[in-house]
């Protein structure tokens, strides 16, 4: 399992200048750090999808599962491939009736109704399952201030993302989320938000997306050919960031560029 976590581990670690403080490991820092872990690997599924790279992260995987045979996770990583498909829906339910201890399974199902399907009460439902199993599991938490967002409960989403930073410093789902509260509220703080989720993910989607439209309405010429030219990356097609690059140009006095 933990290999195919760090197969696709996108982040680095960066290193401080002075003595380097070791934390104290606890089972709950331990729990946390795995958690984390899943969540990159989730996400990274999710981009190098997005780049046409299913069939080699599924060969990868499938290569990975037939060294470790029964790993519940490995099972949820390559039905991730497939999301937000009703086979790969089908597929975590199923992962989740057999492994109903494991608050990931029911979070991958949430995540499916509150992102793709748009089902509220059922993603609740989910998160809730997770919460039981396992309460203070940070992933669900996240979840549920996905929801009080998308029920426009803005303060009430910010206190909660907030509290889960408060627990997990730079979570990224946490960043992202209380980055797009903020700037439903109109709030500029959203855009060091977003940064900071660039950082621990650069290839983050719904981070990009975001801190590119803060780019475009502040004619911030630069930053926002940077990150439009990035959405190229996911979708060379992307007309919509095409033109706003080759508006950025213009807007630089870079007619050939442009």
């Amino acid at each position: 399992m933990r290999k195919a976590a760090l197969f696709f581990l996108a982040t680095s670690v960066a290193c401080a200048s002075g003595p380097e403080v070791v934390p104290t490991e606890t089972p709950v820092s331990r729990r946390l750090e795995a958690d984390r872990s899943v969540a990159t690997t989730l996400r990274a599924i999710a981009a190098r999808v997005h780049k046409g790279e299913a069939a080699k992260v599924r060969k990868s995987l499938e290569e990975q599962a037939s060294q470790i045979q029964g790993d519940p996770k490995l099972k949820l990583y390559l039905a991730w491939i497939g999301a937000p498909s009703e086979e790969a829906w089908q597929e975590i339910n199923a992962l989740a009736k057999l492994n109903p201890d494991d608050p990931w399974m029911w979070t991958a199902l949430g995540l499916i109704y509150l992102e793709w399907k748009g089902f509220l009460e059922q993603a609740q439902g989910e998160f809730d399952r997770a919460l039981k199993a396992v309460p203070g599991f940070v992933p669900a938490e996240v979840g549920m201030a996905d929801l009080l967002r998308k029920r426009e409960r803005l303060p009430e989403a910010k206190l909660a993302y907030e509290a889960v930073l408060a627990k997990a410093p730079e979570w990224q789902e946490a960043l992202v989320g209380l980055g797009l509260t903020l700037d439903k509220l109109g709030d500029p703080a959203a855009k060091g938000l977003f940064e900071r989720a660039l950082k621990v993910d650069p290839d983050d989607l719904r981070a990009i997306r975001a801190l590119a439209k803060i780019a475009v309405e502040a004619k911030d010429a630069d930053l926002a050919i940077a990150l439009q030219s990035k959405l190229l990356e996911f979708d060379p097609q992307n007309a919509e960031a095409r033109v706003a690059v080759g508006r950025m140009k213009l807007q630089k006095g870079d007619i050939e560029g442009a």
